[in-house]
């Protein structure tokens, strides 16, 4: 584990991807582990295999913050973005007043065409930010098609 950690601080992922996939073999369900290794999956770039990753953490474990925000953020990232409804849903429980969070559900919604549901997050926003000038143009635009 500490080889692979000097190799993550030098910046050598694909080493390390290497070293937590051959810890996993002998530690199936070491949820710090998994979590390495997706984080490397982040820093490689390679959202797809993070996703896959995080989710079967999630899976096991579902109330873990760190988890459901990296879940939430790759799922935008990917523009899947019903999913990265739910995770933010799940996130927001944890920090009702995140306003990025919020900002990447109105996004979501917006995608999604749910503009009704998009609107109330951007009041929601204004409420926490009330001179937050981008959700208070969006509340403008959107109200044509609620």
């Amino acid at each position: 584990m500490e080889l692979a950690n000097i190799y993550e601080k030098e910046k050598n992922f694909i080493n390390s991807e290497f070293i937590y996939n051959d810890l996993l073999e002998i530690h199936k369900n070491d949820f710090e582990i998994m979590k390495k290794l997706a984080y490397i999956y982040v820093r490689k770039n390679d959202l797809d295999s993070a996703y896959v990753t995080y989710e079967k953490i999630h899976r096991k474990k579902m109330a873990d913050e760190e988890v459901i925000n990296m879940l939430s953020e790759i799922t935008y990232d990917l523009k899947k973005h019903k999913d990265c409804v739910n995770y933010i849903n799940q996130y927001l429980k944890f920090k009702p007043r995140d306003i990025v969070k919020l900002n990447m559900k109105a996004v979501c919604l917006e995608e999604t065409r749910d503009f009704k549901d998009c609107i109330e997050i951007h009041k929601r926003i204004l409420e926490l930010q009330p001179y937050n000038t981008t959700s208070r143009d969006k509340m403008k635009e959107l109200s044509k098609y609620s």
